[in-house]
């Protein structure tokens, strides 16, 4: 009867391998199962959305305390997601250790999780707990092998973030996956640190850390980090000349940081020097110069066979670029459908309505006044910067202003674009500037001027 059955079986095993190789899982698909079983297995354990940390918190404070305070099994076992919260309370790293079972895998697995996710660097805590989790890996080397990030890093516990950031390497991401780090630390404060150190060593190059701060997977996390590296990141692109990246890298930071002009962003980029703040704005400047001057040719010679001026307008203006502060581009409809057709970056954008479908605004400020031009042949306005017809920062996007009350407020002084070929209207801007603002053109303005 054992013999009939196993026979049987036999039979049918055969029969399945003569099926045809479709109807088997994927060998990748049941590699990827496996592999995703395994980390499972080794990850560290999260803290628990159905647990009070803060009434657990409590309690063992009054323990600490010296009155009698019970913990359940479960408590017990949730202890070490107390040590982060209690790292800067003397003392109290260490009660909690006192009170905890390390041994059990499953406590180890949470102290883990709290040292990586809540690290802080040459803090005395932390140093404990280090102590800690190498003693017990010393104890029981079989948990190194449970946990193969730390079987495929030692040094992630001798050597800290600033050694993490070295095995990096040129990128990030790819070495967390290399050694297993489990997931849920991705966005723990001991990865921020090696990110931080790793944009900040200085040598790398700007290809490596751009690709590295485009990868949003290495950044996860750690948006809060881009005011820490910006100025790495806007230094090294700006020294190796590497334009490329210059038009990703305003976008990136203009994303995560805003303006370093407007009261969004200020207190973010208080952490960037003010050499790289200076290029940053540069370069802010160069994409509101290029948007009117680039978009505005095309729909300029789309309706007034090219209007002759805009180019000497920004051959003028190009010279008082390091002067100028505050930059803002005012589009019409058919300038906003090009540049978007064109794949132009409109960051600090506002739109024209109401007035002509090919007429935009590009606004300025110099010293104390704001410099509105017009495209096509409107008059170039000044305003007193508090008698300004457009805020230069408005929190809401997509404002819309019409260019009528822009004409009717009230201006400083107002110039005509006559005679551009002989230097007539530049050469008096040029000396209004020079006596109300303080400030020269890089080539001077005569009106005889070829």
């Amino acid at each position: 009867m054992s013999y009939a059955f196993n026979l049987e079986k036999l039979s049918g095993i055969l029969s399945d391998l003569n099926k045809p190789h479709k109807e088997y899982p994927d060998p990748k698909k049941i590699e990827l199962a496996v592999r995703k079983i395994s980390k499972k297995l080794d990850s560290v354990s999260a803290v628990p959305k159905n647990i009070d940390l803060s009434a657990l918190n409590k309690k063992i404070h009054r323990k600490f305390q010296g009155y009698s305070e019970k913990l359940t099994v479960k408590e017990m076992k949730n202890l070490p997601f107390l040590l982060g919260l209690n790292a800067g309370e003397m003392g109290m790293t260490e009660f909690i250790f006192r009170e905890m079972n390390i041994h059990r895998s499953s406590v180890f697995r949470r102290i883990l999780y709290a040292y990586f996710n809540t690290y802080i660097p040459n803090h005395k805590s932390y140093a404990y707990m280090e102590k800690q989790i190498a003693d017990e890996l010393k104890r029981d080397p079989g948990k190194i092998r449970r946990l193969r990030f730390l079987k495929n890093d030692p040094r992630l516990l001798s050597g800290g973030p600033g050694q993490l950031a070295v095995d990096f390497q040129g990128d990030i991401f790819a070495y967390l996956g290399k050694i297993e780090f489990p997931n849920a630390l991705y966005g723990g404060r001991f990865i921020g640190y090696a990110i931080m150190s790793f944009f900040n060593q200085g040598k790398h190059s700007a290809d490596i850390l751009m690709k590295n701060a485009i990868n949003g997977e290495s950044l996860i996390g750690h948006d809060n980090l881009f005011p820490y590296i910006a100025d790495s990141l806007i230094m090294t692109v700006h020294r190796y000349g590497k334009a490329v990246y210059i038009d990703p890298l305003i976008k990136l930071l203009y994303q995560h940081m805003k303006d370093p002009r407007h009261p969004e962003g200020q207190i973010k980029w208080q952490k960037v020097s003010p050499r790289a703040q200076a290029v940053f704005l540069s370069w802010l400047k160069k994409n509101d110069f290029e948007i009117f001057f680039g978009i505005i040719e095309k729909t300029a010679g789309q309706t007034l066979s090219g209007d002759r001026m805009w180019k000497y307008r920004q051959q003028f203006w190009e010279d008082y670029l390091d002067n100028m502060y505050e930059t803002r581009v005012i589009l019409g409809p058919d300038a906003v459908e090009l540049a978007q057709r064109m794949g132009q970056k409109l960051l600090n954008c506002a739109y024209l309505s109401r007035g002509s479908h090919d007429q935009s605004l590009l606004m300025f400020s110099i010293g104390q006044f704001v410099f509105i031009e017009v495209s096509h042949s409107g008059k170039l306005r000044v305003f007193l910067k508090d008698h300004s017809p457009v805020p230069f920062y408005e929190s809401r996007k997509g404002s819309t202003y019409s260019y009528s009350e822009i004409r009717e407020s009230y201006a400083a002084e107002e110039f005509i674009h006559s005679s551009p070929e002989t230097y007539s209207w530049q050469s008096r801007v040029s000396e209004w500037i020079r006596m109300n603002c303080r400030i020269n053109p890089k080539r001077r303005y005569y009106r005889n001027e070829r």
